[in-house]
Protein backbone atom coordinates (compact mmCIF):
# COMPACT_ATOMS: atom_id res chain seq x y z
CA UNK A 1 0.00 0.00 0.00
CA UNK A 2 2.90 2.34 0.75
CA UNK A 3 4.63 1.59 -2.53
CA UNK A 4 1.59 1.24 -4.79
CA UNK A 5 -0.96 3.60 -3.26
CA UNK A 6 1.26 6.26 -1.70
CA UNK A 7 -0.05 5.92 1.82
CA UNK A 8 2.17 6.76 4.77
CA UNK A 9 3.31 3.92 7.01
CA UNK A 10 4.53 3.96 10.61
CA UNK A 11 5.71 0.92 12.57
CA UNK A 12 5.29 0.83 16.33
CA UNK A 13 8.60 0.16 18.12
CA UNK A 14 9.32 -2.98 20.11
CA UNK A 15 11.76 -3.01 23.00
CA UNK A 16 14.69 -5.41 23.34
CA UNK A 17 12.64 -7.71 25.58
CA UNK A 18 10.00 -8.09 22.87
CA UNK A 19 7.44 -5.83 24.54
CA UNK A 20 5.47 -3.33 22.51
CA UNK A 21 6.19 0.29 23.38
CA UNK A 22 2.55 1.27 24.00
CA UNK A 23 3.24 4.95 24.81
CA UNK A 24 5.15 5.32 21.55
CA UNK A 25 2.35 3.55 19.70
CA UNK A 26 -0.19 5.93 21.19
CA UNK A 27 1.91 8.98 20.29
CA UNK A 28 2.06 7.75 16.69
CA UNK A 29 -1.71 8.09 16.45
CA UNK A 30 -2.06 11.56 17.98
CA UNK A 31 -2.56 13.12 14.55
CA UNK A 32 -5.06 10.46 13.47
CA UNK A 33 -4.85 7.44 11.18
CA UNK A 34 -6.98 5.44 8.80
CA UNK A 35 -6.04 1.87 9.67
CA UNK A 36 -4.14 0.18 12.48
CA UNK A 37 -3.00 -3.40 11.90
CA UNK A 38 -1.65 -5.42 14.83
CA UNK A 39 -0.63 -8.98 15.46
CA UNK A 40 -2.39 -10.72 18.33
CA UNK A 41 0.76 -12.66 19.23
CA UNK A 42 4.32 -12.53 17.97
CA UNK A 43 5.26 -15.48 15.80
CA UNK A 44 8.82 -15.15 17.13
CA UNK A 45 8.39 -14.84 20.89
CA UNK A 46 4.81 -16.05 21.31
CA UNK A 47 4.01 -12.99 23.44
CA UNK A 48 0.30 -12.08 23.32
CA UNK A 49 -0.25 -8.33 23.14
CA UNK A 50 -2.93 -6.15 24.70
CA UNK A 51 -4.87 -5.75 21.47
CA UNK A 52 -7.99 -4.43 23.21
CA UNK A 53 -5.94 -1.46 24.41
CA UNK A 54 -4.58 -0.99 20.89
CA UNK A 55 -8.07 -1.13 19.41
CA UNK A 56 -9.32 1.57 21.80
CA UNK A 57 -6.40 3.79 20.86
CA UNK A 58 -7.02 3.17 17.16
CA UNK A 59 -10.70 4.05 17.42
CA UNK A 60 -9.94 7.20 19.41
CA UNK A 61 -7.68 8.22 16.50
CA UNK A 62 -10.47 7.54 14.01
CA UNK A 63 -8.83 4.40 12.61
CA UNK A 64 -10.22 0.97 11.87
CA UNK A 65 -8.50 -1.83 13.79
CA UNK A 66 -7.39 -4.96 11.94
CA UNK A 67 -6.27 -7.93 14.03
CA UNK A 68 -3.85 -10.53 12.68
CA UNK A 69 -4.85 -13.69 14.55
CA UNK A 70 -2.65 -16.11 12.60
CA UNK A 71 -0.91 -17.23 15.80
CA UNK A 72 -3.93 -17.31 18.10
CA UNK A 73 -6.93 -18.59 16.12
CA UNK A 74 -7.42 -22.05 17.57
CA UNK A 75 -5.34 -21.50 20.69
CA UNK A 76 -7.00 -18.54 22.43
CA UNK A 77 -10.59 -17.26 22.53
CA UNK A 78 -11.12 -14.30 20.18
CA UNK A 79 -14.15 -12.09 20.68
CA UNK A 80 -14.25 -9.31 18.07
CA UNK A 81 -16.66 -7.24 20.12
CA UNK A 82 -14.71 -7.56 23.33
CA UNK A 83 -11.42 -6.73 21.63
CA UNK A 84 -12.91 -3.99 19.47
CA UNK A 85 -11.58 -5.44 16.22
CA UNK A 86 -13.18 -4.28 12.99
CA UNK A 87 -11.53 -7.05 10.96
CA UNK A 88 -9.90 -10.30 12.09
CA UNK A 89 -7.56 -12.13 9.71
CA UNK A 90 -6.64 -15.75 10.31
CA UNK A 91 -4.85 -18.56 8.56
CA UNK A 92 -6.11 -22.12 8.46
CA UNK A 93 -2.89 -24.11 8.44
CA UNK A 94 -1.67 -23.39 11.97
CA UNK A 95 -3.69 -23.99 15.12
CA UNK A 96 -6.94 -24.55 13.19
CA UNK A 97 -5.40 -27.71 11.65
CA UNK A 98 -6.52 -26.91 8.11
CA UNK A 99 -4.52 -27.29 4.89
CA UNK A 100 -2.10 -24.68 3.63
CA UNK A 101 -3.67 -22.05 1.41
CA UNK A 102 -6.75 -21.64 3.60
CA UNK A 103 -7.82 -18.85 5.92
CA UNK A 104 -10.35 -16.10 6.19
CA UNK A 105 -11.45 -12.62 7.16
CA UNK A 106 -14.08 -11.87 9.78
CA UNK A 107 -15.36 -8.45 8.74
CA UNK A 108 -17.41 -6.09 10.88
CA UNK A 109 -20.66 -4.78 9.50
CA UNK A 110 -19.43 -1.20 9.10
CA UNK A 111 -16.40 -2.15 7.02
CA UNK A 112 -16.48 -2.15 3.22
CA UNK A 113 -13.63 -3.95 1.51
CA UNK A 114 -12.89 -3.72 -2.21
CA UNK A 115 -12.04 -7.09 -3.75
CA UNK A 116 -8.39 -7.95 -4.30
CA UNK A 117 -9.36 -9.52 -7.62
CA UNK A 118 -12.56 -10.35 -9.48
CA UNK A 119 -13.60 -13.25 -11.64
CA UNK A 120 -16.91 -14.87 -12.46
CA UNK A 121 -20.28 -13.42 -11.59
CA UNK A 122 -20.99 -15.65 -8.61
CA UNK A 123 -24.61 -16.00 -7.64
CA UNK A 124 -25.64 -13.29 -10.12
CA UNK A 125 -25.13 -15.45 -13.17
CA UNK A 126 -26.74 -13.09 -15.69
CA UNK A 127 -24.72 -10.02 -14.74
CA UNK A 128 -21.52 -9.03 -16.45
CA UNK A 129 -19.69 -7.92 -13.34
CA UNK A 130 -18.54 -9.51 -10.11
CA UNK A 131 -21.11 -9.26 -7.26
CA UNK A 132 -20.59 -6.51 -4.71
CA UNK A 133 -22.26 -8.29 -1.77
CA UNK A 134 -20.26 -9.92 1.01
CA UNK A 135 -18.76 -12.46 1.13
CA UNK A 136 -19.00 -13.23 -2.57
CA UNK A 137 -17.40 -9.91 -3.48
CA UNK A 138 -14.12 -11.15 -1.99
CA UNK A 139 -14.27 -14.66 -3.45
CA UNK A 140 -13.22 -14.59 -7.09
CA UNK A 141 -13.33 -17.60 -9.37
CA UNK A 142 -13.61 -21.19 -8.21
CA UNK A 143 -13.44 -21.66 -4.46
CA UNK A 144 -10.75 -23.85 -2.88
CA UNK A 145 -13.50 -26.25 -1.87
CA UNK A 146 -11.32 -29.20 -0.84
CA UNK A 147 -9.05 -26.93 1.19
CA UNK A 148 -12.00 -25.31 2.93
CA UNK A 149 -13.46 -28.74 3.67
CA UNK A 150 -10.20 -29.60 5.38
CA UNK A 151 -10.32 -26.36 7.35
CA UNK A 152 -13.90 -27.10 8.40
CA UNK A 153 -12.79 -30.54 9.59
CA UNK A 154 -9.99 -29.00 11.62
CA UNK A 155 -12.37 -26.55 13.28
CA UNK A 156 -14.84 -29.36 14.00
CA UNK A 157 -12.03 -31.32 15.64
CA UNK A 158 -11.22 -28.35 17.88
CA UNK A 159 -14.88 -27.89 18.70
CA UNK A 160 -15.04 -31.49 19.93
CA UNK A 161 -12.04 -31.00 22.21
CA UNK A 162 -13.02 -27.52 23.32
CA UNK A 163 -10.96 -24.37 23.02
CA UNK A 164 -10.65 -24.06 26.80
CA UNK A 165 -9.05 -27.51 26.98
CA UNK A 166 -6.73 -26.71 24.08
CA UNK A 167 -5.64 -23.40 25.65
CA UNK A 168 -5.02 -25.02 29.03
CA UNK A 169 -2.89 -27.83 27.57
CA UNK A 170 -0.83 -25.45 25.43
CA UNK A 171 -0.25 -23.16 28.39
CA UNK A 172 0.87 -26.14 30.48
CA UNK A 173 3.24 -27.40 27.79
CA UNK A 174 4.74 -23.96 27.27
CA UNK A 175 5.21 -23.37 30.99
CA UNK A 176 6.87 -26.76 31.47
CA UNK A 177 9.33 -26.07 28.66
CA UNK A 178 10.11 -22.57 29.93
CA UNK A 179 10.78 -23.85 33.44
CA UNK A 180 13.17 -26.41 32.00
CA UNK A 181 15.20 -24.15 29.71
CA UNK A 182 15.48 -21.06 31.87
CA UNK A 183 18.87 -21.15 33.49
CA UNK A 184 20.41 -23.56 30.99
CA UNK A 185 24.02 -22.61 30.24
CA UNK A 186 24.46 -20.73 26.93
CA UNK A 187 20.69 -20.50 26.34
CA UNK A 188 18.70 -17.26 26.23
CA UNK A 189 14.90 -17.16 26.00
CA UNK A 190 13.47 -14.39 23.82
CA UNK A 191 10.40 -12.38 24.79
CA UNK A 192 8.38 -13.16 27.86
CA UNK A 193 7.19 -9.59 28.30
CA UNK A 194 3.53 -10.61 28.50
CA UNK A 195 1.67 -12.88 30.89
CA UNK A 196 0.25 -15.07 28.13
CA UNK A 197 2.13 -16.87 25.33
CA UNK A 198 0.62 -18.50 22.29
CA UNK A 199 2.50 -21.81 22.54
CA UNK A 200 5.78 -20.55 21.08
CA UNK A 201 9.19 -20.26 22.75
CA UNK A 202 12.20 -18.94 20.82
CA UNK A 203 15.73 -19.32 22.14
CA UNK A 204 19.24 -18.31 21.19
CA UNK A 205 22.24 -20.59 21.79
CA UNK A 206 25.27 -18.45 22.57
CA UNK A 207 27.83 -18.50 19.79
CA UNK A 208 25.80 -20.80 17.56
CA UNK A 209 23.86 -19.92 14.43
CA UNK A 210 20.22 -20.88 14.75
CA UNK A 211 20.32 -23.03 11.62
CA UNK A 212 23.12 -25.15 13.09
CA UNK A 213 21.32 -25.52 16.40
CA UNK A 214 18.05 -26.52 14.75
CA UNK A 215 19.87 -28.90 12.42
CA UNK A 216 21.50 -30.69 15.31
CA UNK A 217 18.25 -31.00 17.24
CA UNK A 218 16.72 -32.69 14.20
CA UNK A 219 19.62 -34.87 13.05
CA UNK A 220 20.73 -36.06 16.49
CA UNK A 221 17.45 -36.12 18.43
CA UNK A 222 14.62 -36.11 15.89
CA UNK A 223 13.26 -32.81 17.24
CA UNK A 224 11.80 -30.54 14.57
CA UNK A 225 12.01 -26.79 15.23
CA UNK A 226 12.12 -23.68 13.07
CA UNK A 227 15.28 -21.62 12.75
CA UNK A 228 16.13 -18.27 11.21
CA UNK A 229 14.19 -15.03 10.92
CA UNK A 230 10.65 -16.48 10.89
CA UNK A 231 9.57 -13.94 8.25
CA UNK A 232 9.86 -11.27 10.95
CA UNK A 233 12.99 -9.21 10.26
CA UNK A 234 11.81 -6.15 12.20
CA UNK A 235 11.23 -8.21 15.34
CA UNK A 236 14.69 -9.77 15.09
CA UNK A 237 16.20 -6.31 14.68
CA UNK A 238 14.45 -5.23 17.88
CA UNK A 239 15.56 -8.37 19.74
CA UNK A 240 19.15 -8.07 18.54
CA UNK A 241 19.04 -11.47 16.81
CA UNK A 242 19.30 -10.33 13.20
CA UNK A 243 22.63 -12.09 12.64
CA UNK A 244 22.04 -15.36 14.49
CA UNK A 245 18.31 -15.79 14.10
CA UNK A 246 16.50 -17.88 16.70
CA UNK A 247 15.46 -21.47 17.32
CA UNK A 248 11.69 -21.62 17.78
CA UNK A 249 9.89 -24.41 19.60
CA UNK A 250 6.13 -24.71 19.03
CA UNK A 251 3.68 -26.65 21.20
CA UNK A 252 0.18 -27.95 20.63
CA UNK A 253 -2.41 -29.49 22.91
CA UNK A 254 -1.05 -32.89 21.88
CA UNK A 255 2.55 -32.26 22.94
CA UNK A 256 3.34 -34.72 25.73
CA UNK A 257 5.38 -34.08 28.86
CA UNK A 258 7.87 -36.72 27.71
CA UNK A 259 8.37 -34.84 24.42
CA UNK A 260 8.90 -31.58 26.27
CA UNK A 261 11.45 -33.14 28.63
CA UNK A 262 13.26 -34.71 25.68
CA UNK A 263 13.43 -31.28 24.02
CA UNK A 264 14.85 -29.68 27.16
CA UNK A 265 17.52 -32.38 27.54
CA UNK A 266 18.47 -32.19 23.86
CA UNK A 267 18.75 -28.42 23.96
CA UNK A 268 20.95 -28.59 27.06
CA UNK A 269 23.20 -31.16 25.37
CA UNK A 270 23.63 -29.08 22.20
CA UNK A 271 24.11 -25.79 24.07
CA UNK A 272 26.78 -27.27 26.33
CA UNK A 273 28.81 -28.40 23.33
CA UNK A 274 28.00 -32.10 23.44
CA UNK A 275 28.15 -34.12 20.23
CA UNK A 276 26.73 -37.44 19.06
CA UNK A 277 28.74 -37.42 15.84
Amino acid sequence: MRDECGCSLAVAPVRADGSLDYPAFERMLEDGADVVVATHASNVTGDVYDVARMARTAHEAGAAFVLDAAQTAGTLPIDMGEIGADVVCFTGHKALYGPQGTGGLAVGGDIELPPLMVGGSGFRSFEERHPDAMPESLEAGTANAHGLAGLAAGIAYLDRIGLETVSRRIEGATSRFLEGVRGLPNVSVLGGSTRVRSGIVAIVIDGMDSALGAGRLWSEFGICVRAGAHCAPLMHEALGTKESGAVRFSFSHRTSEAEIDKGIAALAFVAEGGSRV
